[in-house]
């Protein structure tokens, strides 16, 4: 009963950080979910994301691509797209997904493809989780 379980996470893909923080150093997230609208067209009434409103607030170009620079600088390896709100009610979410990848992030997005046409997701934005 005294043996310690490790329950899926990928806390040993990452050594460098832990022993970073058993150093005392600062240590940035490995992966941060952003919303970059709280949009969304269902506006389901259970939500918990949209408890406050359902408004149409969104991140602008500029504030989300100051963000994708600033989380490279400190070493953030992954963003993900699954927070609050619509990812693809952004018009700005081709252009966040190519800046990150000019910094070398890996992503995930999670969306209801409602405003996705054919052949949007092109080539040169691939290799991202879609869900």
């Amino acid at each position: 009963m005294g043996e310690i379980v490790l329950d899926g996470h990928k806390l040993a893909w990452h050594k460098d950080r832990v022993d970073a923080w058993l150093n005392g150093e600062r240590i940035a997230p490995i992966t941060i979910d952003c919303a970059l609208t709280r949009s969304c067209t269902y506006r389901c009434v259970y939500c918990y994301g949209m408890l406050p409103s359902n408004d149409i607030k969104r991140m602008t170009r500029d504030v989300i691509f100051r963000f994708l620079d600033d989380a490279a600088e400190i070493g953030v390896k992954a963003i993900s797209f699954v927070s609050n709100g619509e990812s693809t009610c952004s018009p700005y979410l081709y252009d966040a997904i190519l800046r990150g990848r000019k910094k070398r992030f890996r992503y995930g997005l999670r969306n209801e493809w409602i405003f996705v046409k054919a052949g949007a997701i092109r080539a040169d934005i691939g290799g991202f989780n879609l869900s």
